[in-house]
């Protein structure tokens, strides 16, 4: 009996620690950065003009996998703030990591392959980046 009350204490420590708002709120700001740099320019021409990344199939995955993970988390912090008991503790770690998959594939993808053999700029990287502090962002909320 001594050692079922012990594991559920432990159960709601960790409950209570993966409803924190922290993760939700790095995932919202990674997101958003995701799209913003995607919309910058991800590749140049050879005369020097900028290829702007949601003109690549690349920069559109990532811009519309971020925009949708940003307003996910905004609605999730958003829903924490009005509601204490809000359901959703857990399950947007799986959504924040799956953004961040697509994320780091489609950048790693644009940084490797390119795009009409245009030069690449410094965007993915950026991207990339962002989809590593999304990745993490994901593991906080576990």
């Amino acid at each position: 009996m001594l050692s079922e009350n012990r594991d559920l204490s432990l159960v709601a420590g960790e409950k209570e620690e993966a409803s924190k708002p922290t993760g939700d709120f790095l995932a919202m700001v990674s997101s958003a950065t995701v799209a913003i740099f995607t919309w910058l320019s991800f590749f140049r021409t050879a005369g020097g003009d900028p290829v702007r990344g949601y003109r690549t199939p690349y920069g559109m995955v990532s811009l519309v996998v971020g925009a949708a993970c940003a307003v996910f988390a905004l609605s999730v912090l958003g829903a924490k703030f009005v509601n204490d008991d809000f359901r959703l503790s857990r399950s947007p770690g799986w959504a924040y990591s799956t953004a961040a998959s697509v994320v780091v594939i489609m950048s790693i993808l644009a940084l490797v392959m390119g795009y009409r053999g245009y030069q690449p700029e410094y965007s993915p990287v950026l991207v990339l980046g962002s989809g590593l502090f999304l990745g993490f962002a994901g593991l906080m909320k576990f």
